[in-house]
């Protein structure tokens, strides 16, 4: 709903500001949903196989 009524409005302005609040909450919500859920391990092994 929120992304329709910003597109609707077409305010080149409020775009980048509104989109990039919601994407810091959504990423720091979703990192501490993956911490909790995937042990360390894992996680750093993901990162060795990244590199």
């Amino acid at each position: 709903a929120d992304i329709s009524r910003v597109s609707d409005a077409g305010s080149s302005e409020s775009l980048p500001i509104t989109v990039d609040s919601n994407t810091n909450t959504i990423d720091t919500q979703d990192s501490k949903k993956r911490k909790a859920m995937q042990p360390r391990s894992d996680v750093w092994n993901h990162f060795d196989k990244f590199e």
